[in-house]
């Protein structure tokens, strides 16, 4: 491509340029339209906060994401500019609707929204999953959702129709995104809805712990809301996503959705617009390189040949007109003939802001390497910026004049009508390099300058080849970006392997090599000297780390034992408080028994005395006292089996078990107003170690007991339940304290972890709850913040979930 020298007039030519995109858009506008442009250059929409990928503010607040490609590319063909007011959703919908901004991205056209705002065409559909916690068993059904909780956006209509359909789910509400994937992480919900931007977001935020369970029917087609007193807005927006096409808008999905786009190309049908248009056309005239191995050229029959006749060759099987191939000298012939519109489109093109002009560019199908050829007693070159003073030379009208000018502004380039032209000049000396692909110097390299050039460096740049379209024909380009997205990739490799068989391979600098080679001998003789005069101080060391491992494993095995003991002791010490506290509990139990005894004796030996003792009375007074003293015995009974060690396994019902521990803590329950509310299956029997259990849900109960007394709570509550699940016994015990800090929830069963003073905890009382649970009883306990209902009123706060084996 030739290169036109800025003009003198450029800043008048730019203020036309602005003039132009305003009055005379890429788009054809009515006289309604134009003038709505003049008077609201800029609209306003609203967007969710936090709604990755679809826009992405950085540090520095400047704006990314799938719609701000989108208004891009409409304020580019309309001249219509769209600002986004991005706050939580709710929030949004309510300026919207007050009028205070101009309408909603990201929006779906509601039946309850219709009356204050019209849509634009769709610009975008993603389909519903639902997800749910990568380690958490498989959900692959919505039957397998019942009984589970569901995050829902509170302020997603289609997300809550959806959820309203599910039978015996819980619906648990979020105001943002970012919200509901920490809460699924957590475990406090079992899955959400959303789409597959959520993946995105959550490993953005550093909880990549999500994956899709189950794909829904439902899809949201995306639209803009645009307040209905502005009908032009909205004809304006709908022009530009007709401009843009199906396959650009399915392109930005995929640059900001897919990883990898080119996997998911698929078949792109042409629509009735498009077989109309091509029908009224009859033949579409295309104009190609006529010298420019192995991409393309005519052969000696003026037939077109090379990669890019195998494409449009594909091409045709897929259109029902003729792709016919213009004859031209040269490249530059050729932009010129698309200029003059003698040829509708260009085989291959980069696109540059020259081209840009009169050209549109579809998307790109080959990308090659830019090399520099060389003679071969050139050295290989690294750095191009070393070059300013040689003659480089690169074919006229070559995109990569105008880019390379930019990126190497000191490169000394020189213009040659074509490949074998600058070539030749290499080789007679007259310039030092030629730049070109390196499939088309590989090409002639194999079969006409074999043995008298070489590659001597590759540019970072890439060559980026699609097919250039007449910038008046959007229709065209449309049909041609389905075409390429049609090309399937085993297709593209079979005809590469036919067109290209030279890889790119570095020449080695010869004297680098052999300054190299002197260095690393120097290096080795160093290496020879001073191991033979380390290696009598290497058998000195040898000998005392010999001596040093002989001891190492005496220090080791007396190390641990200390530690054991010390962790021995520690837990021994634990103990002696949850005893300490149980005493305490112990002797306020005792007062009431101990004062009937003693009330009941004093009641009769005045009574005696009197003479007025009866048979009644007397019995009475002796049943009273041998009830007191039945539950005094039963009291110590109680706590001499809970200090006693657990010898071995023995069989017993686990509601009994925790009967025991409840009685165990009842005065501590009275006087904190504590309300137990238990659920126990009365037939579950347990093998294991029935006062370690004791200890583990007293240790547990002390947590929850704490944080109520901590967080003031009025109506203090512990839930404890039981029951088999897939031959499994759990038990939940949970309070409604306000929940374990999030930081703290994986942090909870180490050992020395406390939030309390030392005075108060030693940190190792879940850690010993935990260790008798998993090591002595092979079962589990895990910890979550859990939201529920409970006689109408909701409450938060932790679980703790004990899963032991029945057998």
């Amino acid at each position: 491509m030739p290169i036109s020298k800025i003009s003198h007039f450029a800043k008048l030519f730019i203020l036309l340029f602005l003039f132009q995109a305003i009055c005379f858009a890429k788009i054809d506008l009515t006289i309604k339209e134009k003038q709505f442009l003049k008077d609201h250059p800029i609209i306003t929409l609203g967007i969710g906060k936090g709604w990755i990928p679809y826009i992405i503010e950085n540090n520095e607040g400047v704006l990314t994401g799938h719609n701000i490609d989108i208004v891009n590319e409409i304020e580019k063909h309309s001249g219509l500019k769209i600002k986004f007011h991005s706050d939580k959703w709710s929030k949004v919908l309510k300026e919207a609707e007050l009028g205070n901004i101009d309408g909603l991205a990201m929006s779906v056209a509601h039946k309850e929204r219709s009356n204050k705002f019209d849509f634009t065409n769709m610009y975008g559909s993603m389909q519903k999953l639902i997800f749910t916690r990568k380690q958490d068993e498989k959900i692959s059904t919505l039957k397998q959702l019942e009984g589970k909780s569901l995050a829902v956006l509170e302020s997603n209509l289609l997300e809550l129709k959806i959820a309203r359909k599910l039978e015996n789910v819980k619906i648990v509400l979020f105001t943002s995104y970012i919200e509901a994937i920490k809460a699924v992480s957590l475990g406090t919900v079992d899955a959400m809805i959303g789409e597959v931007g959520i993946l995105h977001v959550s490993n953005k935020i550093g909880m990549p712990y999500l994956e899709p369970s189950i794909f829904l029917e439902d899809k949201l087609n995306m639209v803009f809301s645009i307040r209905n007193d502005w009908p032009e807005a909205t004809s304006i927006i709908n022009k530009s996503l007709r401009v843009m096409g199906e396959v650009e808008l399915l392109e930005i999905q995929h640059k900001w959705f897919l990883k990898n786009p080119s996997k998911h190309k698929g078949s792109h049908p042409l629509s009735l617009e498009e077989k109309g248009y091509l029908k009224k056309k009859k033949v579409v005239n295309v104009c190609i390189d006529p010298n420019w191995m192995p991409f393309e050229a005519f052969d000696e029959n003026g037939k077109h040949i090379g990669l890019s006749s195998d494409y449009f060759d594909k091409f045709r099987k897929e259109l029902d007109i003729p792709l016919n191939i213009i004859k031209t000298d040269s490249w530059h012939e050729t932009l010129e003939f698309t200029k003059s519109r003698k040829c509708d489109v260009i085989s291959l093109a980069m696109k540059t802001e020259q081209r840009s002009k009169y050209l549109n560019f579809t998307q790109p199908y080959l990308k090659t390497p830019l090399v520099l050829a060389t003679k071969l007693d050139k050295s290989f070159v690294n750095d191009f910026n070393t070059l300013s003073n040689q003659k480089l030379g690169i074919p006229k009208g070559y995109a990569f004049v105008e880019l390379l000018k930019k990126s190497y502004p000191n490169l000394n380039i020189i213009e040659v009508d074509n490949i074998h032209e600058g070539l030749e000049k290499v080789i007679d000396g007259k310039h030092f390099g030629y730049i070109g692909t390196l499939n088309s110097i590989g090409y002639l390299f194999q079969r006409e300058f074999a043995g008298d050039l070489k590659i001597a460096g590759k540019f970072d740049e890439k060559w980026e080849l699609g097919t250039a379209v007449r910038d008046d024909d959007k229709i065209l380009l449309n049909i041609f970006n389905k075409l390429i997205s049609n090309i399937d990739e085993k297709e593209t490799q079979k005809i590469f392997n036919k067109w290209i068989t030279l890889k790119y391979e570095e020449k080695v600098d010869y004297s680098l090599l052999i300054r190299f080679i002197l260095f690393a001998f120097i290096i080795i003789l160093i290496f020879v000297f001073w191991n033979k005069k380390l290696s009598s101080l290497v058998d000195e060391k040898t000998k005392e780390l010999q001596d040093i491992n002989q001891n190492l494993e005496k220090r080791i095995i007396e190390e641990v034992t200390k530690s054991k003991k010390i962790e021995q002791k520690l837990f021994q010490e634990e103990k002696m408080i949850s005893i300490g506290e149980l005493i305490g509990n112990i002797a306020h139990q005792w007062r009431q028994p101990l004062s009937i005894i003693s009330t009941s004796a004093s009641s009769m030996e005045v009574s005696k005395e009197l003479g007025l003792l009866s048979d009644k009375e007397f019995y009475s007074s002796c049943k009273s006292i041998n009830n007191s003293a039945q539950y005094l015995s039963k009291t110590i009974d109680d706590f001499r089996d809970y200090i006693k060690k657990d010898k071995k396994e023995t069989r017993f019902y686990l509601h009994k078990d925790i009967e025991n521990f409840l009685n165990l803590v009842d005065t501590i329950i009275v006087e904190n107003n504590i309300n137990i509310i238990s659920t126990l299956d009365e037939k579950i029997q347990l093998n294991g170690f029935e006062n370690g259990l004791i200890q583990s849900l007293i240790n547990i109960f002390n947590n929850s007991k704490d944080a109520l007394i901590e967080n003031e709570i009025k109506n203090k509550l512990i839930f404890i339940s039981t029951m088999i699940e897939n031959d499994y016994v759990v038990i939940r015990v949970k309070d409604n304290g306000g929940g374990i800090p999030t930081n703290n929830l994986t942090k909870i069963f180490e050992p020395y972890f406390t939030t309390k003073h030392k005075s108060v905890g030693t940190g190792l009382g879940l850690h010993l709850a935990y260790n008798i649970i998993v090591e002595s009883m092979k079962g589990t306990i895990e910890a979550v913040n859990k939201k529920y209902t409970y006689e109408g009123i909701e409450y938060k706060g932790a679980e703790f979930v004990i899963t032991l084996p029945i057998k």
